[in-house]
């Protein structure tokens, strides 16, 4: 395996093959670990302190692993590593309007135990590609999306905090609904919560569209508007953790999703859902003919509507549990009662 180091007291000319020689900045060591990149397995270590990006740091093809090869920049062993932009002189503001990290089209790279904060686009975008793995990373401050995944296949988000966001939390879609290609993405025991500073409506801790993604283990909390957002097929939202929700706007759900009856094969399993903020929010809200969720085994405490089911067909409800939610679950038939009435 080869070792690279970064310091914010290195510096580029050095080799970069220990502390004592560490570079300077993320890019230099990019650049050098390319020589290698797919061959043999790369670690890069990044030493405690704040890192300044004055621009995007992008990683494509050129920069990717293998499977038997990948490449790794983590913390060096407990070490608080922050990845930030740079600010204006005078205000303190960020002057990055692009986002912190990208990735297009690459693969086998991981990011472990680095905090990326302060631009006024997106911290981490994530576009194509196969096997990036996002773990034990906190994502805040942004001015848009925390972490932004579209397309490609077995991307990992794990142990990672996302919080104090402009908008969405976490956006992630794939796969193909035409063939139920699955993306195999995974969000696994991420914290989740005081998103949507800046636009509270449609804005939701996770979006997820497209086809087999896995949600679980996941603690929501402090959301104004929806929590969990989904469209498409065959996901599976399990073991997450879900309370104050819909703290600043009605009609709101924990987990939602609506007008489509061709969206089928959702499991939402296993879940707990508590104290939600307001009695129009619901625990699990079907809306207007969304169709074939199936829900079990989840637990709802002091949740009003605990299940709306609101038109659509083909749902399965069963062992749930529901305590101090009034009511537990609601059904009605809009869809032949409301639509299908000529205007």
């Amino acid at each position: 395996m080869i070792s690279y180091f970064i310091s914010p007291s290195g510096n580029d000319q050095s080799t970069g093959t220990s502390f004592a020689q560490a570079f300077a900045t993320l890019t230099q060591a990019q650049q050098t670990a390319r020589q290698h990149a797919g061959k043999e397995p790369i670690t890069i270590y990044l030493h405690a302190g704040t890192y300044i990006l004055e621009e995007t740091v992008s990683f494509t093809e050129q920069d990717s692993g293998s499977q038997s090869a990948p490449i790794v920049y983590c913390a060096h062993e407990q070490d608080h590593v922050r990845i930030i932009s740079g600010n204006t002189p005078t205000t303190d503001l960020t002057t990055l309007q692009s986002p912190l990290i990208t990735f297009t089209h690459a693969h086998h790279i991981t990011f472990q135990n680095i905090t990326f904060e302060n631009t006024r686009h997106s911290g981490i975008v994530i576009e194509g590609g196969e096997h990036i793995h996002i773990v034990g990373c906190t994502v805040c401050n942004t001015s848009n999306t925390g972490i932004f995944i579209n397309g490609g296949q077995h991307h990992i988000l794990q142990s990672c905090n996302v919080y104090h966001t402009g908008t969405t939390g976490i956006s992630i879609n794939g796969g193909n609904r035409q063939t139920l290609t699955r993306a195999e993405h995974v969000i696994d025991n991420c914290h989740i919560h005081h998103i949507a500073q800046s636009m509270h409506t449609d804005e939701s801790a996770i979006k997820i569209s497209g086809v087999g993604i896995r949600l679980s283990h996941n603690h929501i909390h402090h959301i104004p508007h929806n929590a969990i957002v989904l469209t498409g097929n065959e996901h599976l939202i399990a073991y997450n953790h879900m309370h104050h929700i819909g703290l600043k706007t009605g009609d709101a759900g924990a987990i939602y999703m609506a007008r489509d009856w061709t969206e089928r094969g959702i499991r939402i399993q296993y879940n707990y859902f508590h104290d939600l903020s307001d009695p129009k929010t619901k625990g699990i809200y079907l809306n207007d003919c969304a169709s074939g969720a199936i829900i079990i085994g989840n637990v709802f405490v002091r949740c009003s509507h605990a299940i709306f089911i609101g038109g659509g067909r083909n749902h399965r409800v069963d062992n749930n549990i529901f305590i101090h939610c009034q009511p537990a679950l609601h059904i009605d038939g809009r869809g032949r009662d409301i639509w299908s009435t000529p205007s």
